[in-house]
């Protein structure tokens, strides 16, 4: 895990989910790869789940990596692509937290505060 996040929680894993993606929630008590930027995002993965089944940690609140889907700028909103990686918000997507750090391209592992509370970007 990185940090100190006594918030973090565990889920069973609905699908195949590498560390530090962005998650949805994908059944009762599941967690999937978020795919799509209206899901219902609930944070960034801690650990990885390689099988159907697998524990899978959560970080909804606070500090965390995450991988980035393309170049995100520091304050950016960030929400998912369609591989759970990071990328910045456009009108109407559901936001899961704002950069603290930049990422340059596609592939970078950057920090994001986390704060999945399903709002939308507005502008």
């Amino acid at each position: 895990m990185f940090g100190d996040q006594p918030i973090n929680y565990t889920l069973t894993a609905a699908t195949a989910v590498s560390r530090y993606h962005i998650v949805q929630v994908s059944g009762a008590q599941q967690g999937g790869l978020a795919t799509a930027v209206t899901q219902a995002l609930v944070g960034v993965t801690q650990s990885e789940a390689t099988a159907v089944g697998d524990p899978l940690t959560i970080c909804p609140l606070g500090r965390s990596k995450v991988v980035a889907g393309a170049a995100v700028t520091i304050g950016a909103r960030v929400t998912t692509d369609a591989s759970g990686r990071a990328i910045a918000c456009t009108s109407g997507s559901v936001y899961v937290g704002v950069a603290i750090d930049a990422a340059a391209a596609a592939g970078d592992v950057f920090e994001v505060l986390v704060n999945a509370t399903n709002d939308r970007m507005l502008t």
